[in-house]
């Protein structure tokens, strides 16, 4: 996010690319239902999740889990419009025939509701999101962490 933010939105080819495409990729990126970012902001981790089969984008804040929706949308909602726009636009430079039409940031359901057990404190909250990326199945987290 810091890199994003450094350089409006645009972040850096050399980062980012290999994350698209490369040698290294055993997979097609088109073909994944989602596309899971783990980020420390604010001075704590959350986890952003892209689910492509339903065009919903899913905020799970370790810190925050189990706050109201509209506490946690407030806190993120900056973020995940900036990574949204970028990951949008890296599929289309990156992936070759990724149509963008229908991928719009207001075409998206959000969801900041879903609670994954206890909250955890901000020097946990790393392990937590990582844990939540691992373990998320579109719908749930599988099982709980405590703390």
């Amino acid at each position: 996010v810091s890199m994003l933010l450094g350089h409006n939105g645009k972040g850096s080819d050399i980062k980012v690319k290999p994350m698209f495409e490369g040698d290294h990729m055993w997979y097609t990126v088109t073909d994944c239902r989602m596309v899971v970012v783990p980020v420390k902001a604010n001075g704590m981790w959350a986890t952003y999740l892209w689910d492509f089969q339903k065009k919903k984008i899913i905020v799970l804040d370790p810190v925050l889990m189990g706050s109201p929706a509209s506490n946690i949308k407030m806190h993120h909602e900056g973020i995940v419009t900036v990574l949204h726009e970028f990951l949008i636009t890296c599929m289309e430079v990156y992936i070759p025939g990724f149509n963008t039409a229908g991928h719009e940031y207001d075409m998206w359901e959000k969801d900041y509701s879903i609670n994954a057990g206890q909250p955890c404190n901000r020097v946990k909250s790393g392990l937590f999101a990582l844990h939540y990326g691992r373990c998320f199945n579109g719908e749930e987290v599988m099982f709980e962490l405590n703390e």
